[in-house]
């Protein structure tokens, strides 16, 4: 009986567990400077816990009133390689007696035992409040770790103890000031600096913990210096040999400035007058950069840029470097990069391969159950810890009885991270399918959960409304595509001069082929991979298309409205791009051709430069021109015959 109980609770565990699990169909990108599992030694009261040192707040601070030793113990979100650390004053430390004096720091290796990585006996923090300092992890071995404790075994003086920030900085050798936020009085954006593969590296995060979305870098501003702030060609720090409040220049060592995901925005000036630095990298998060934030940087080579240049205001792009950078981008980005920044000295290089986004079905298995989940669209690749999603929505003390034995992943397409419990991670880092099995122990009773994950590649085409619906072209040579239900697609067949649609019936895009795209709802066309092919009639179809985008294609003719003559294929100026991933048509016919219309009853085969002589021409709205220019017109003759419809160009 006892056992048949604690089957039927494994049962009602599993199921649990079963709908928790089909959350890894919204993952996220994991972050080695997440922290959790934080516990210690309380605080003076219930808001200056142990864990305000990892919540990325200046403001905030680890409290403990007739200090008598305190310790943390806490994890990283996935193993990391600590060379240095950072500790932030508090913000009412008096000057310098409430901070720590004496600590250690260890790490658990991978049979449990606790490790020694630092130690100070007589350390030195800053006197003044909500300032960092960074020292070297002592006993560097080159290791990964993930469960660490930070003990305080002195202070300063009196019986008060705090402190503000803790962070591990995995990067090479730094010097003095080489951590502190930057960007906003939240501290969301925080810099470090290092010697990253011999050359002095400015790297640019944002803080993980933060609880706000704004991650901007702030405009270079003389007059509103501020301490641990970046603001080129100054950083702000306090070093004990030269005194408080000093500021040193960032253009007599940095070589390379580098800005992670999840950025959004760069200064005017921010990185004004780096005359070493030699590259820059911009992440896709980044949608605004300022005037000038290059000013002077006459010597970077490349820039490595993520953007996307539909999305991203940056007004001098190109006018702060040399002729000679080259920015390199995504491949299949590099025309809308020409098109946007045409003015810009740089050289745009698409030599990036443009990342693969994917819609992922995740199908979970175990105990007779079954439960499927599809998520929206994703990059890749990506990655989702179990303990994110499962312990974060759910008591901890119900899954701390669930155990976690064993993580294997059979396919190609899975990556299963360092097996420790809940803090496992899966990475997706391509399309196909995998099967991931869980083996998970409640009450002494074993089961397993099956994870069939699959990423299936997607396309998501920009829609543009006309004629009271959503219109675009898609074209692919890597694979057949199927639009989703709602849309219509269509063939286009040009026979001389007269344009034709077939519609083809099962919504499938076979490889090589280019279609117009319809629908009257708003947003994207999002166009996912199939096996399957189409039994369409493309026999006739006169579109091609473009995997990457071009500029200047001959004879082309692109998807376009006008009021006038409706939608239609136009002809694209001489300089003019096609975006990847689009169809076109082309034309070498001897007749002069501006459009080729599919839309309104226009009828017009043919447009002239000059009006008829023998005609009255009215507008669209009915009323008479004398002078007719550039436009469409209604024709009526002296004998009152009219209808005709003239488009002068």
């Amino acid at each position: 009986m006892k056992r048949k109980s604690k089957t039927i609770v494994a049962r009602a565990a599993m199921t649990l567990l079963l709908t928790m699990l089909t959350l890894l169909a919204f993952p996220t990108k994991a972050s080695a400077w997440e922290y959790q599992g934080i516990s210690g030694t309380g605080g003076a009261n219930r808001n200056e816990q142990c864990d305000k040192l990892f919540d990325g707040d200046t403001s905030t601070k680890w409290c403990a009133d007739f200090f008598d030793g305190a310790y943390v113990e806490f994890s990283t979100s996935a193993p990391i390689v600590p060379k240095y650390y950072v500790l932030t004053t508090g913000n009412d430390i008096k000057g310098g007696a409430r901070n720590p004096k004496a600590w250690t720091i260890s790490a658990k290796d991978e049979n449990g035992d606790w490790v020694e990585l630092a130690a100070e006996d007589d350390a030195s923090l800053p006197t003044i409040n909500q300032t960092s300092q960074a020292f070297s992890i002592d006993n560097y071995d080159n290791n990964s770790y993930q469960y660490f404790k930070f003990e305080i075994t002195e202070i300063q003086g009196g019986e008060v103890f705090e402190l503000s920030e803790f962070q591990f900085l995995e990067t090479g050798l730094p010097w003095a000031g080489d951590g502190g936020y930057c960007g906003n009085s939240l501290g969301n954006v925080y810099y470090e600096i290092a010697t990253i593969n011999g050359e002095k590296t400015l790297t640019i995060r944002k803080n993980p913990n933060a609880t706000t979305g704004d991650f901007n870098m702030k405009d270079y501003d003389n007059d509103n210096y501020e301490i641990s702030s970046v603001f080129a060609p100054w950083i702000y720090a306090e070093w004990e040999d030269w005194g408080d409040d000093v500021h040193y220049s960032l253009s007599c060592f940095i070589e390379n400035v580098v800005i992670e995901e999840g950025v959004t925005s760069i200064g005017n000036n921010a990185f004004f007058d780096c005359n070493y630095l030699t590259s820059a990298t911009i992440p896709n998060s980044v949608t605004s950069i300022g005037e000038y934030a290059f000013n002077a940087c006459d010597n970077v080579t490349d820039v490595y840029c993520y953007a996307n240049p539909d999305a991203l205001d940056w007004a001098k792009c190109g006018y702060d470097f040399n002729k000679n950078t080259q920015f390199h981008v995504y491949e299949n980005q590099l025309v809308n990069y020409q098109t946007k920044f045409s003015n810009a000295i740089v050289q745009f290089v698409g030599d990036i391969e443009a990342p693969k986004t994917c819609v992922i079905t995740v199908t979970a298995n175990g105990n007779g159950q079954t439960e499927t989940e599809t998520s929206g669209v994703h990059e890749l690749p990506y990655t989702k810890k179990l303990s994110d999603f499962i312990i974060s929505n759910n008591p901890a003390s119900v899954m701390q009885e669930i155990e976690i034995t064993n993580i294997e992943s059979v396919g190609d397409n899975v990556v299963v991270g360092a097996q420790n419990g809940w803090d496992a991670s899966f990475t997706v880092t391509d399309e196909g399918t995998s099967t991931v099995t869980i083996t998970l122990l409640f009450m002494e009773v074993q089961t397993t959960i099956d994870l069939t994950v699959t990423a299936t590649r997607v396309f998501s085409v920009p829609a543009n409304l006309a004629n009271n619906a959503y219109w675009a072209t898609f074209y692919s040579s890597e694979a057949n595509f199927q639009a989703p239900e709602g849309t219509q697609v269509f063939a286009v067949n040009l026979d001389g001069t007269t344009i034709s649609l077939t519609k083809i019936e099962d919504r499938i895009v076979n490889q090589g082929q280019g279609v117009v795209l319809k629908k009257t709802t708003e947003g994207d066309f999002v166009m996912t991979k199939t096996t399957e092919s189409s039994t369409g009639d493309y026999s006739t179809n006169s579109l091609t298309g473009t995997d990457n985008g071009v500029i200047g294609q001959s004879n082309a003719y692109v998807l376009g409205y006008t009021a006038a003559a409706g939608v239609g294929f136009y002809k694209l100026a001489t300089d003019g791009a096609i975006r990847a991933n689009r169809a076109y048509l082309t034309y070498d016919g001897t007749l002069t051709r501006d459009y080729f219309n599919f839309e309104g009853a226009t009828a017009i085969a043919t447009a002239t430069n000059e009006p008829s002589a023998q005609q009255h021409h009215y507008d669209l709205m009915g009323r008479r021109v004398e002078q007719p220019t550039k436009g469409l017109y209604i024709l009526r003759s002296s004998q009152g015959k009219n209808g005709k419809k003239l488009m002068i160009k």
